[in-house]
């Protein structure tokens, strides 16, 4: 979505200030925290539901959509960003992350 752009309009200014003009970053984020709440998670010890919903700050939230409208195939940065989703989805859902080792 981020690299075809097919939201070619801002998001109104007002509510979203200089990230209006990455609306399709903002999609992708919304539609990505969407599709992870509730997600059912096919682990080697058996399945696990992500059962709470994947929150941030206004500060951190600005910086992942910068992130996201950032991301390019050529760059490789849909690797990180799949990291960061699966931190934050682990952050809020204790349980579903593997045991630490490092």
């Amino acid at each position: 979505m981020v690299v075809e752009k097919p939201i070619q309009q801002p998001f109104p200014v007002e509510v979203f200030g200089d990230l209006a003009y990455r609306p399709n970053a903002l999609v992708a984020y919304a539609l990505s925290v969407d599709a992870l709440h509730g997600a059912e998670l096919e682990r080697d010890d058996g399945k696990m539901v992500l059962e709470n919903r994947i929150k941030v700050s206004a500060h951190q939230w600005a910086d992942i959509i910068m992130a996201i409208d950032d991301c390019t195939p050529q760059k490789h940065s849909f690797k990180m960003l799949s990291l960061l989703y699966e931190s934050l989805a682990y952050r809020w859902n204790k349980d579903a992350s593997y045991a630490a080792i490092y």
